[in-house]
């Protein structure tokens, strides 16, 4: 968790490749995590991208 703070903390002072790092870290377990409530891919994908980009815009 204490990496996850310092890349937040780059992100924020303007390495962008810090957020495509956190990104790629949690995109298949947030995926998998909503999938199992949703039973639907799409709508699962959906979810997913909403997710980061509520992540991004906060």
């Amino acid at each position: 968790m204490e990496e996850d703070k310092k890349l937040i903390e780059k992100y924020l002072n303007g390495d962008e490749k810090a957020l495509e790092f956190l990104i790629l870290k949690y995109l298949k377990p947030i995926y998998s995590f909503i999938f199992s409530y949703v039973q639907n891919q799409q709508d699962a994908e959906d979810l997913t991208q909403e997710t980061f980009l509520k992540m991004w815009r906060n």
